[in-house]
């Protein structure tokens, strides 16, 4: 079966969008199709698929600047399709799409939603790629802030984790150990394997310098 967001034929398609629910039917469809091609491994087809739905929402947006849901649609677009480029190793144009999807989210939700953890973890993430070392911790320090709010340790000891990890290739040796081991007491605690894994990861780093 062909790639159903770019096969639709072209008449039938312009049918569709000339309402405006029928649009925004087929942009939610697209959006959904785009990342459940990217998960499972076609990124040629999630790229093409992210592509046209991105700019059926731009010319939404023309007519419509002020749709809260538009932005908040354009915002996950933007996210996932920073995931894709992450896959991708396109670590610069990621950051770029990442940061404008963050840039929304707190727009509609504000500084304070715990929601937007796991884009600033993915943003410190193709920061710490581009040696963007200080962005990256910036983005990190927000999470952690925002984690510990919500009360959410799992996340938490993730972070710190990531967040020793950055601050072992600043050469920061204690401040990297005491995040890695914080890490691991919480996922001990909590018996959460991927935490322990990435602190385990962490430390053994350390071991390395």
């Amino acid at each position: 079966m062909r790639n159903i967001i770019m096969d639709f034929d072209s008449c039938i398609m312009e049918k569709l969008l000339k309402k405006t629910f029928q649009q925004d039917l087929v942009i939610h469809i697209s959006l959904k199709l785009a990342n459940i091609a990217q998960l499972k491994g076609e990124l040629e087809k999630s790229m093409l698929g992210f592509n046209w739905t991105m700019q059926k929402i731009e010319e939404r947006a023309v007519v419509d600047p002020n749709d809260v849901e538009l932005k908040e649609l354009y915002g996950l677009a933007k996210y996932w399709f920073g995931q894709l480029l992450m896959k991708n190793n396109s670590y610069e144009a990621a950051r770029a799409h990442l940061k404008s999807a963050y840039e929304f989210f707190i727009e509609i939700h504000g500084l304070e939603s715990a929601e937007s953890i796991t884009i600033l973890n993915d943003l410190s993430v193709a920061c710490e790629k581009l040696e963007r070392l200080d962005e990256s911790k910036g983005y990190i320090l927000t999470a952690i802030k925002l984690a510990k709010k919500a009360g959410d340790s799992q996340q938490e000891g993730i972070l710190l984790a990531n967040l020793g990890l950055i601050q072992l290739k600043q050469g920061l040796l204690d401040e990297a150990k005491r995040q890695c081991s914080e890490a691991w007491r919480l996922g001990k605690k909590l018996k959460d394997n991927s935490t322990i894994k990435q602190a385990e990861y962490c430390l053994d780093q350390l071991k390395t310098k």
